[in-house]
């Protein structure tokens, strides 16, 4: 990464989970196989059944996070700076299930995931680390998907209060 890149972001780098416990020679070396990207207001980070083979952070900005289905687009989340997204695909070879569309100008640091792999395998005391804030964050998500989906179950009409609400309705005939 260019020097001066890496001053200019290197706070926002530091205050970042994902990095903030790395030492100084673990980030120095996950920071090489880094790059910084820059997007415009609208623009794709990553979309929907495309390979996966990067984790973003958002350095400045932010994201929505979106699925298409039969030509629709479902909002999912917001992603904000200092949060990371498309961890899964370190671990997994799918294509990406969801579209991320910048809100505003943003800038993400990006780690392709070979890259990713060969500091986790070269450096075990940094890969632990960063793997286990991962973990973190993709249990945090996996937690606040299930309070969505019960959420959204009990707001559902369930068939028992459908036959009363019928009676009703008939009754008033």
């Amino acid at each position: 990464m260019n020097p001066e890149i890496l001053r200019k972001y290197l706070p926002q780098i530091r205050s970042i989970r994902l990095f903030y416990y790395l030492s100084e020679l673990e980030l120095k070396s996950l920071l090489a196989v880094s790059e910084i990207v820059r997007y415009r207001t609208g623009e794709k980070i990553i979309s929907q059944g495309e390979p996966s083979e990067h984790l973003f952070a958002v350095l400045e900005g932010s994201a929505t996070v979106s699925v298409s289905d039969s030509g629709n687009e479902f909002f999912i989340c917001n992603i904000q700076k200092g949060q990371v997204f498309g961890e899964a695909a370190i671990f997994m070879t799918e294509r990406r299930t969801a579209n991320v569309r910048t809100s505003e100008d943003t800038t993400v640091i990006r780690i392709h995931k070979a890259d990713m792999l060969s500091f986790i395998k070269h450096h075990s005391q940094g890969g632990i680390k960063v793997l286990m804030i991962i973990l973190k964050g993709l249990l945090k998500k996996l937690r606040n998907t299930n309070i969505d989906f019960i959420v959204e179950k009990k707001s559902d009409v369930q068939s028992d209060d459908i036959d009363p609400m019928i009676q009703d309705i008939m009754n008033n005939l």
